[in-house]
């Protein structure tokens, strides 16, 4: 038989379903300096532990893979989310980005000091006294749990709308199927970082072959171009004579003759389409060279 005392001194059921909480972390201008760390300990951890969550920040994590993966994993994996906007973090913005593309219970907080933002105001918010005086605060944590408790119990409700997805009737984000291990998620979000940078590269310096000639610049002493897949290669125009830099040796050589030039390393180096587009710029460029 289980005595009243018993049950008193009986450790809680350790709560299975997660919450991931999205909110500021580091200090901001205006608020006292750890703020917001007292804002989860006094406001939100309690309000989401009352509701049968296990609460957790992303610097809750000791782990040492990357910290993005462990935010954009828990954000997109969760059972429910907190998102404190107070002060308008861009960071939280972005994470709650994510939260809305899979369509999931996300519950909106934030403090008295920040205004509403406007593509938000659809969305339901609780308030809460930045001050965190007490009774506001208990207020606050009930507040909190109830719309917790709202937001999960509704979430099959069609009338039930917390995210841009389900409002404009748009496909909700898929998590990947089968057995993703950490490793897994690590290199194939490498994997993207770097596809990135390639098309950032691509996009910022024109892709370069060996048939191609690259204007770049157009100034006092001529015309200048880069030739070759390798860029080693430069070449500048001028009416008498053209100037072959060798990048690859950093030498220099000056011809007014187009023979001179055909006998080149230079030369050599180019197919038969980047000759002739040589050959084009020097009449072009450099009309007093002599042809043959």
């Amino acid at each position: 038989m289980v005595t009243k005392h018993a049950e008193e001194k009986a450790e809680p059921v350790k709560a299975t379903k997660t919450c991931f909480v999205i909110m500021p972390i580091s200090d901001v201008d205006g608020y006292p300096t750890g703020h917001f760390n007292e804002v989860y300990k006094q406001l939100i951890e309690p309000a989401v532990t009352s509701a049968g969550y296990a609460c957790s920040l992303a610097t809750s994590s000791n782990s040492a893979h990357m910290i993005q993966l462990e935010v954009v994993t828990k954000v997109a994996t969760a059972d429910l989310c907190i998102c404190d906007l107070s002060t308008s973090n861009p960071n939280v913005l972005f994470e709650y980005g994510i939260r809305q593309a899979f369509d999931k219970p996300t519950v909106l907080i934030k403090d008295d000091k920040t205004r509403r933002i406007f593509d938000l105001s659809g969305f339901r918010d609780i308030e809460y006294d930045h001050s965190l005086r007490i009774a506001n605060t208990l207020a606050a944590r009930d507040s909190i749990r109830a719309a917790i408790l709202d937001t999960v119990n509704g979430a099959d409700d069609e009338d039930q709308i917390f995210s841009l997805v389900k409002l404009m009737k748009l496909t909700k984000a898929a998590l990947p199927t089968g057995e993703v291990t950490k490793d897994d998620a690590r290199f194939t979000l490498l994997e993207r970082k770097l596809d990135s940078i390639a098309v950032s590269l691509s996009q910022q310096r024109p892709s370069v072959g060996p048939g191609a000639v690259v204007l770049a610049n157009t100034g006092r002493s001529g015309t200048a171009v880069t030739v070759s897949g390798d860029n080693r290669w430069e070449l500048r125009y001028n009416d008498d004579h053209v100037l072959v830099l060798d990048r690859k040796k950093r030498e220099l050589e000056k011809f007014e003759d187009v023979p001179s030039l055909e006998k080149t390393v230079f030369w050599n180096d180019l197919d038969q389409a980047a000759r002739q587009n040589i050959l084009s710029m020097i009449s072009t460029h450099s009309p007093n060279v002599i042809p043959f």
